[in-house]
């Protein structure tokens, strides 16, 4: 399990200095919470919003707004391995990626 949120912190880690690159004040904020026996992992960075039309296909494998030096795997390999375990990532109407994982006994 910690194998697997370190991957996806890393994606989602590498993802908003991406977003904010060029930016004034960068800023990436994470946070963890309790819900429903889960735990709540939130990334929220300070990079602008993201379009509904690229939000419907972010996380499709091989997508990517970033030219032909990404591969658009990032978010799309975060969300496989996630949904392996039980987990889930969502794209929230706040701007926020919020990871959910069920801890191991």
């Amino acid at each position: 399990m910690r194998r697997l949120c370190n991957g996806c912190a890393c994606h989602l880690v590498a993802n908003a200095l991406e977003a904010t690159e060029g930016g004034q004040g960068r800023l990436l904020s994470v946070s963890a919470s309790e819900e429903d026996g889960r735990i709540c992992i939130v990334f929220d960075d300070s990079g602008s919003d993201i379009d509904s039309d690229v939000v419907a296909k972010m996380f499709d494998r091989g997508f990517t707004t970033k030219g032909v030096a990404h591969l658009g795997m990032g978010l799309a390999m975060a969300r496989k391995e996630l949904e392996r375990f039980n987990g889930s990532i969502d794209y929230d109407e706040s701007g926020r990626f919020q990871v959910y994982v069920i801890p191991s006994q």
